[in-house]
């Protein structure tokens, strides 16, 4: 309906495809500019929110204060390794990567993945003369005498 120009122009994507812009914006008789106008006032209210969930963030007694700079550490571990590509378009258009509930949960999920305990040296040394190939001393070394 509208120019490819235009649409490159507004940022038209898979989130706002251009079928999107004709379907809800054309039947309001607006013009390329006046449309212009609606998804930069769109964008803005975006921006805003987002930074509006970022002060919340900052805010929060778990993950905020002078755990935040740790916090955003252990998030992006988890968001760069297993937030996609489409699912990192998805969360920074909408803005809710930014949202104090999904830092918290990435936040959690790059502590978990970053936590490799190991074995604890106490373990292998306290067994002098242990057999570490042996089964047994194995499993003893996982999960205890249990």
């Amino acid at each position: 309906m509208f120019s490819q120009d235009f649409y490159r122009s507004v940022g038209a994507s898979e989130l706002l495809p251009p079928s999107v812009i004709d379907a809800e914006l054309a039947p309001l008789g607006l013009n390329e500019y006046q449309i212009t106008k609606v998804i930069n006032a769109n964008q803005n209210i975006i921006n805003h929110t987002r930074e509006a969930f970022i002060d919340q963030a900052r805010k929060d007694p778990e993950i905020g204060g002078s755990r935040f700079e740790t916090t955003i550490k252990h998030a992006k571990v988890a968001y760069d390794k297993y937030a996609s590509p489409a699912l990192q378009e998805v969360l920074q258009g909408t803005g809710l990567s930014s949202h104090p509930e999904v830092i918290r949960m990435f936040a959690n999920l790059g502590k978990a993945v970053s936590e490799d305990t190991g074995i604890p040296a106490q373990v292998l040394t306290s067994g002098a003369g242990a057999d570490l190939n042996d089964e047994a001393t194995q499993l003893n070394v996982l999960y205890g005498n249990n």
